[in-house]
């Protein structure tokens, strides 16, 4: 009768961790603060722009909580475990603002001198900073040191790869 309640017990302990497993209440780990996080990701505009992406590539690797992505990117990983995908749409003040002091003025004789005949759209760097030439009149070129997606809404889709627990 022992040998039978033991059993009977046991296919009991077994039903109950079964039960427990399928429902999800055995805790995943979840993304927080201080854990390095490993991603891969896909990124458009609002039109369908494809503005950057590394699926097929290395995996993007952050510290959450150390700044190391724009803030709405970083915010989406919060919570997140491994295997879970998420989509989420990024205002421009949680991402890249529009900032009006990065259009510049130049004295146009100085910079064509330095790189010859300049033109409306032309992309130009200077001193290692990408811009584009958004204005030129007789004696100066106006250059846009935005990033194309400042000021542009950001749609991410997310999926975590990797959770290393902060120490």
């Amino acid at each position: 009768m022992k040998k039978k309640n033991s059993i009977f017990f046991i296919a009991i302990a077994f039903v109950i961790l079964g039960a427990v497993l399928m429902s999800g209440c055995v805790s995943k780990e979840i993304a927080q603060e201080g854990d390095t996080v490993s991603v891969t990701y896909y990124g458009t505009l609002d039109d369908g722009t494809v503005f950057d992406h590394n699926v097929g590539g290395n995996p993007f690797t952050i510290t959450l909580g150390e700044h190391q992505a724009i803030p709405g990117f970083e915010n989406a990983i919060y919570g997140m475990s491994v295997g879970e995908k998420k989509t989420v749409r990024i205002a421009p003040e949680d991402a890249y603002q529009y900032d009006p002091a990065q259009v510049v003025s130049f004295d146009r004789d100085e910079v064509e001198s330095a790189i010859g005949n300049v033109t409306v759209g032309q992309g130009i760097t200077v001193s290692g900073f990408p811009g584009i030439i958004t204005e030129v009149t007789s004696d100066s070129v106006v250059i846009d040191f935005n990033l194309e997606i400042s000021g542009q809404y950001l749609t991410f889709e997310i999926t975590i790869l990797e959770i290393t627990k902060a120490k």
